[in-house]
């Protein structure tokens, strides 16, 4: 899964934004006046363990700040997409 698109050279990282998430796991933290739980899933199904934090820049996010497999859900809260066959991270 490619980390941005890339369009005249600009990265984008729209893909890689988390939407429509429900809580599946407890909140171990808060970032920016959010609730930080330890997993989420979305709406496919899919969960996502907490990774980290990242801070927007100039109101967008740096691919490059993430791994394979991770995702941000605003307000720059990382989550790795778990495997779901085996409950491990991928």
């Amino acid at each position: 899964m490619p980390h941005s698109v890339y369009f005249n050279d600009l990265a984008f990282v729209e893909p890689l934004i988390l939407r429509n998430v429900t809580p599946a796991g407890p909140v171990i933290a808060n970032y920016a006046d959010t609730p930080v739980r330890e997993i989420v899933r979305d709406e496919w199904g899919r969960s996502y363990c907490y990774a980290g934090v990242t801070a927007p820049n100039n109101g967008s996010y740096d691919p490059t700040m993430l791994q394979d497999g991770e995702f941000v859900l605003p307000p720059g809260i990382i989550y790795r997409m778990l495997d779901t066959q085996k409950g491990a991270v991928r």
